[in-house]
């Protein structure tokens, strides 16, 4: 073989070396990029759910936190029982919180507890009665309003989160008893499972402190606290 026609087949092999380790390079920075791209709108979306949780469950604190401090609620908690005022002040503080549930769909239930921990009044007249001293719904609202964890009910065969505040007497400054929304997850859920910027395969879910789902899956059914 002449030597012009080595020089040629050398120069040839390496501009094809050269192709084939910049196509390479080429497609590792396109890669790396695409993965900076994908993680960066996953964030995005991810941060932007996440204020929209805290908002909706800010809401809820900020809803039942007024709620408590109702005079209607205070002067049942206050009231005696053997006082025959008692079921004209249980009448107007029910309407209160049936009229109050009636606006806000996702509340399954309110409870009015006493400072013993037992439920005065509710909107569901099952649960009047309930001792519920050592539930978390109850201990955790002693001092400021209080987020319990989602749980499911035996009793009422559903997943549920509460919202708890204390009720302060007006005049004392004591607690006088814990108002309480029991609230269903339809909501939570709406804003975790909206498909904004996930794409075909991509999905949202909460999990608890304990990691535990606590909102559906698109890919398997049946996970709550699972």
């Amino acid at each position: 073989m002449k030597i012009a026609n080595k020089i040629t087949y050398s120069f040839l092999i390496l501009g094809l070396i050269l192709t084939i380790a910049s196509s390479f390079i080429f497609y590792l920075i396109a890669k790396d990029a695409l993965k900076e791209s994908i993680s960066a709108h996953l964030e995005t979306a991810l941060d932007s759910r996440q204020q929209h949780v805290q908002t909706y469950l800010m809401m809820l604190k900020i809803s039942v936190g007024q709620l408590s401090r109702s005079e209607v609620l205070a002067n049942l908690l206050i009231i005696d029982k053997e006082d025959p005022k008692r079921a004209d002040a249980f009448e107007i503080a029910r309407r209160r919180l049936v009229r109050t549930k009636e606006a806000n769909p996702s509340i399954y239930e309110f409870l009015l507890l006493d400072k013993t921990g037992i439920v005065i009044a509710s909107t569901d007249e099952a649960s009047i009665g309930q001792n519920k001293s050592t539930d978390a719904l109850f201990v955790g609202a002693q001092k400021e309003t209080y987020l319990k964890d989602a749980y499911f009910s035996e009793i009422l065969k559903r997943p549920l989160l509460a919202v708890s505040s204390p009720v302060i007497d007006f005049q004392t400054k004591e607690l006088i008893g814990v108002l309480t929304a029991r609230v269903e997850l339809m909501d939570l859920d709406k804003i975790a499972t909206a498909r904004t910027g996930l794409g075909k395969t991509g999905e949202i879910y909460i999990v608890n402190k304990y990691g535990y789902m606590i909102t559906p899956s698109r890919f398997r059914s049946d996970v709550f606290l699972k």
